[in-house]
């Protein structure tokens, strides 16, 4: 598998979040697991999320996925990320790609209460390094 496709964006080849790595450049993350009846890749998507860095976002989820959260259907299966590029698109073009994306997908933990807040939190943190 080359890539992966989520609506009309050409998503990276799904790499697992232990070895993930993604470019110093603004984009589209998909959090994904390996889930066989999903359709009609076999990767679930997990969340989506516009970033203005998304080595940062990337780094984010190798640094602070824990072993069972969120809760899988296969425990062993992990999680995976990929990415679009938007280098030339702006934050408002971004986000409204990411909402067309949670809104067609339904993705378990972008559509959480606690995510909308940890999203929030992870803002102002990022905002309070530049």
């Amino acid at each position: 598998m080359d890539s992966i496709w989520f609506g009309n964006l050409r998503f990276t080849t799904p790499i697992p979040v232990e070895t993930a790595w993604a470019p110093h450049v603004a984009g589209v993350c998909a959090v994904l697991l390996r889930n066989w009846r999903f359709q009609p890749a076999p990767y679930e998507p997990l969340c989506f999320r516009g970033c203005t860095n998304l080595n940062e976002y990337v780094s984010f989820w190798r640094r602070h996925r824990s072993p069972g959260h969120p809760p899988t259907r296969d425990p062993g299966s992990g999680l995976y990320v990929a990415y679009c590029l938007l280098v030339d698109r702006s934050r408002s073009h971004r986000d409204q790609v990411e909402a067309r994306l949670i809104e067609h997908y339904h993705p378990r933990l972008s559509l959480a209460p606690w995510f909308a807040e940890a999203k929030a939190l992870a803002a102002v943190a990022v905002a309070g390094r530049s």
